[in-house]
Parts: structure tokens; sequence; C-alpha cells
């Protein structure tokens, strides 16, 4: 297992690329820690290197606003080298996440037993053990990825290499290679695979969406490798009608065939897709946007929707959209409300023209569009601020309004069958994801990785999923709980001790019954003198913001007692003035927590 460290590598950081980012082709995005990561496919640069490909991992900060349609100027990226080893020079390369971690998988190297990762909170690079290994299949390619990173489970379906390179796809069908699953919430992290009703997936794409009880893929576009039926020519594989939707539920493994209607895209390789959740999740919008069609000859530069669970596509195509289509790009949406469309070849959506940038920058025509998901519009500039609402183009087609609320809970038809009427009747929950880490000095990086991963387990990733931060942020507050149990039960017999020393009650209950007016005068003085030292004390453990909701009440009785027969008592007596402001401090800090969770209840 090899390990490194972003102070480690600073010595051998030579940029091969500089100056702007004007130009990538078939690279892959992730999203993680609030940056945007870049690898794979070919760069170039505008003092740098030209189609080149670059072992380096670039990321960009979307904490902060950059210009849209416009190159990645050299203060928006940061480049961060890459050990020897890191699959950097493939396309469509997948780059799986979860919440802390990039995982870089090459599917044609399937002999390796280990997977190289880079920990985004810890800036460090660490090659680790996937169990399992062998259940990959034969080299796998061009197919469809996707991460949960929530649950730290990412997804592959592609198509055998060995069935692309034959030159007659007629000679036999190809059977599909499955599903591959990375599981990076163990350790070591562990592959699957599953073959069950898998369909190929060739130029496609496949994204995740929170419906269901673990959730679910959904697929489509792309080519059938099956299908020769569309080319006169056996090498070329038919385009997959772009209303036939795959589904796959992980809670049961099971694939589906869903028939989405409205307006039906063409069909097209190659092309990038991204997920928003309406803000009450009663459906999830999956825009696209370009790709290609080898029949027309253009890419396109159209954008549709493909709302879910109606599966109904819109077309929401902006008025401004550039003429010129691109396909091989990539994009990846940042808090629903915008997708980051980065790269890919550009050609005129129309006509005969040639690709304006196949030879590299082409200041015409930059790699970097912003499409604002609740307006589908084409921004200037990247607004790290900017909140999702359901489109209009949408609700009017699924019903309810910018909220969500939407009416529609199926297909039009209905689902054709049971089990995804109930798939589509729940989600999985929204949980936080973190937008940043506290920065790594380049010393501590340095002296404490090594260290680190030493102490961990073999085969740790060194990047904690949700469920294993879930489990240190239990046992965190297990052990919070019990100290502060311990701090109330000192304070508890304490106070008790005090009381019982002088012959009183200790239960801290003060009814108005125990105080005749009769007898005030035989027992006021000694039963106030002990009143006003637990309100002194509970006094003082209130300034320091302690909450005790059972001591409350004696506290507010001693103060209602000196409010209206203030007496003379052996120590401190809270005065009238003090006893006033007193109950109006209490009642005041009293609603105030009836507004958030209780600490305490009661001793």
């Amino acid at each position: 297992m090899s390990v490194s460290t972003k102070a480690e590598l600073a010595d051998t950081l030579t940029k091969r690329g500089s100056g702007d980012l004007c130009e990538v082709t078939a690279e892959s995005l992730a999203i993680v820690g609030g940056r945007m990561f870049i690898s794979g496919g070919s760069f170039s640069f505008q003092d740098g290197d030209t189609l080149a490909r670059e072992p380096s991992l670039y990321s960009v900060n979307l904490n902060q606003t950059f210009p849209g349609n416009a190159t990645l100027a050299e203060g928006v990226y940061e480049a961060i080298h890459m050990p020897g080893g890191v699959p950097y020079n493939v396309d469509f390369a997948p780059l799986f996440s979860d919440n802390t971690t990039l995982y870089f998988y090459n599917p044609a190297d399937t002999s390796s037993e280990t997977i190289w990762t880079y920990n985004v909170s810890t800036e460090s690079w660490k090659d680790i053990p996937v169990a399992s290994a062998s259940a990959n299949p034969a080299a796998p390619s061009t197919g469809g990825w996707t991460s949960n990173a929530v649950a730290g489970k990412s997804f592959y379906l592609g198509t055998p290499d060995s069935a692309l390179a034959r030159r007659d796809l007629v000679s036999r069908d190809i059977a599909s290679p499955g599903l591959q699953m990375l599981d990076t919430s163990v350790i070591p992290a562990k592959w699957t695979l599953d073959t069950a009703g898998a369909p190929l997936l060739s130029a496609a794409e496949m994204v995740y969406v929170r419906s269901g009880g673990a959730g679910v893929l959904i697929a489509f576009g792309g080519v059938d490798p099956n299908d020769h039926s569309e080319f006169s020519s056996n090498t070329l594989g038919t385009y997959r009608d772009m209303s036939q939707i795959f589904v796959y539920d992980i809670a049961s493994g099971t694939w589906f065939n869903v028939t989405a209607t409205g307006d039906v895209p063409v069909g097209r390789i190659n092309m990038c897709a991204g997920v928003s959740a309406a803000p009450d999740d009663s459906s999830f919008q999956i825009t696209i946007y370009g790709g290609y069609n080898l029949r027309f000859g253009n890419p396109a530069n159209d954008m549709y929707v493909l709302s879910v669970p109606s599966f109904q596509w819109i077309n929401v195509t902006p008025q401004d959209a550039d003429p010129y289509g691109r396909w091989e790009h990539s994009c990846a949406v940042w808090n629903d409300a915008q997708m980051i469309v980065l790269g890919g070849l550009m050609k005129e959506s129309t006509g005969n023209g040639a690709i304006v940038n196949a030879n590299g920058c082409n200041a015409s025509h930059p790699p970097l569009a912003i499409i604002d998901t609740t307006q589908f519009t084409f921004q200037t500039q990247f607004n790290p601020q900017r909140s999702y609402s359901v489109p209009q183009a949408v609700y009017n087609v699924i019903g309810g309004d910018y909220r969500g609320l939407s009416s529609m809970k199926g297909p039009k038809a209905g689902f054709n069958n049971s089990q995804l009427t109930a798939i589509f009747s729940k989600t999985v929950p929204r949980e936080q994801q973190p937008t940043s880490f506290p920065l790594v000095p380049t010393a501590t990086a340095s002296n404490t990785s090594n260290a680190d991963a030493s102490a961990l387990p073999s085969g740790s990733s060194g990047g904690l999923s949700t469920p294993a931060i879930a489990g240190i942020a239990a046992g965190g507050a297990a052990v919070l709980i019990l100290l502060i149990a311990v701090i109330v039960t000192c304070l508890v017999k304490r106070r008790r001790r005090r009381v019982a020393a002088q012959g009183h009650d200790v239960t801290g209950h003060f009814e108005k019954a125990e105080l005749p007016s009769s007898t005030w005068s035989d027992m006021a003085e000694p039963r106030l003198t002990q009143q006003v030292r637990q309100a002194n004390f509970y006094h003082e453990a209130d300034s320091n913001d302690r909450v005790f909701n059972e001591a409350d009440e004696g506290i507010v009785r001693v103060a209602e007692l000196n409010a209206t027969e203030p007496q003379e008592a052996e120590g401190r007596e809270l005065s009238t003035e003090e006893a006033q402001a007193f109950l109006e401090k209490r009642e005041s800090r009293r609603e105030a927590r009836e507004e958030r969770p209780k600490i305490f209840n009661g001793f």
C-alpha cells in the first residue's frame, strides 16, 4: 500500500499545463467537500500543453464565485500532482466518491486488487486494497457510472471491450458484464458484481436518485451493441430510444424497464447529466445537455429534463443556447441549483462545420458553462449561494409549484410493475454533505499523514464514509452524555446534602401550600434562608447557561417569595428588584428553551 501527502509531493509538483485551462475532453468530474475535481481525459492550456494527458488532479473551490462562459483561470483551479500509478491517461474513467475521498478506477485494469484514493479532508493519496477484485468482469468500458457519496457506494455499468473491438457485431449477442459496485463504507473496500438483468450501457448516462429504500440508479441513452438495425454497417450499434429508461432498485437488487413520455429527445451518446431534487423531494429532475448522434453528423446543443417519478421528458432548451453543440464533456451539479458544464468537443449543431477546438484552445469557444437549473439559462458567473426551486417548465407538466408538491406519482399510464409503485412512493432522507474541510498545514500534513496511515487498519482508505462518521459521532455523543450525567449527579447530590444538613425538604419543590400565612412568621426565615442559598447556587449555574428544568421551579418560587414577602435572612438575599428582574429573565429563557430541544428533563 502506498501513501503520499501533498507536502511530500510538493517538490515534484511541475505543471506541465500552465495558464488558463482552455480545453478538456473525455474527463470525469466529482464534487467532494465543496470542491469540484477534474481527472482523466485530455487537457489544453493557454501557456502549456495541448491535448495532453496530465498526471494531475485539478480542483475548483465551489465556495467562491468565478466567471461562467469562460476558461478556467489559473487562479480558479488548483493542480494537485498525482503519484505514480494513479490512472490519469484514461478517457471517461469513473471518478467515484464518498463524503471525504475520491476513488480512481480504470475499468480496463481488472487484475489490480487495489485502488488509488485521494482524501480531500487530509489532502493525501493512498493506494488501498479492495476485496473481491476477482468479481470484476473482463475490461468493461464506455459505460455509465455514479456514486451515492453519503452511503459510500459507487456503481459502474459498461460494455465488454472485447465486444467493441470486434468488427462484426452481428456474429453473436454480447452479454452484459453486469453492474459493478464498490462499497467504500467498509474496511477493506469491497467489489461486488450483479449480473442479473443488467443491461448493456455504451456511451450512456447513469445517475443516482434518492428514491426507494436505498436509492435507485437511472440509466438511459447511448447505443445498443446488440442492435445493428439503424446503420448499414454491422460495426455500428443502434442509438437507444431515449424513452427507454433502465431503473435499478439498490435495496432489492432488481432492474426494471420504464417507458418515458413527453418531449422525448433524439438518441445520443456522450451527453452529460445531473440531478436536482425538489425542495420537498416530491420529484427529481435529471437535466441532460449536449451529446452526439452520428445519423445527423452534428452534436446537440439542446437541454432536456427527465422528471422522476413521472418519467416525463421536458424540452427546456434556453433561447440563448450556444449554437455550437458539444459532446465528450462532463457535468456536475452544485446544491441542486447550478449545473457546471466543462469541456467537450464543439461544433455547430447544424450544417457541415468543423470541430472548432479540435487542435486545442479556441478563445471564442471556452470550455466552461454554468446552467441555472431553476431558470434553464446560461449564467455569466457561478454563484455558490444560488438556491433551487422546481422550474415552472417542469411543474407546468407534473403539477405542484416551485416548492414541489408534484401531483404525478408515476408515469401518466401508471407503472407497469407494482414494485415500482412501492419504490417511488418513498425517498431516501437528505443528509448534509460537507462543503469544506479545515485547511491542512503543509508541514502538519507531511508529519501526520504517514503516522495516521500506519495507525489505520490494513486496507483503510483514510477517507471516512457517512456510516463510519456516524459511528464516531454516536460514540462521541455517548461519551458527552455520560460526562454530563456525571456532572449533574454530582451537583444534585451536593445540593441535597446541603439541604439535608439543615433538616429541610430535599425534593427541590416549594409549594405555596407549605407556606400558609398563619405560620409564616414561624417558618419563613429559616426556610427562606435555605431557598435563597439554593436560588443563588442555581442562579450562578444559570449564568453558565446550565439548564435544570425541575430546579427552575425552585428558583422561580424563591424569586416569587422575595418579590411578595421580602425577608431578612442569613446569607445573601435577592432584593425585590433583583427578584423581579430574575423572574423576567427566567421567563425569557424558558420561552427560548421551548424553541429548542431540552438538554435535561429534570432531576
